[in-house]
């Protein structure tokens, strides 16, 4: 097996991190209700699945 790079530029690291719960965006549990996620879980927030700590 061989590995091979296609793209020519240099990979960078990540700049910034954005946090998803702190935004514009719905945020539901998993059983499809609208909550705020001020406590711990796994909530669903523009689509995306976020795990609050």
């Amino acid at each position: 097996m061989y590995i091979t790079q296609t793209d020519p530029s240099p990979v960078s690291g990540i700049n910034t991190v954005a946090n998803p719960t702190q935004g514009n965006g719905n945020c539901y549990n998993l059983a499809g209700q609208r909550v705020s996620p001020a406590a711990k879980g796994l909530y669903i927030v523009n689509g995306r699945k976020v795990v609050v700590r």
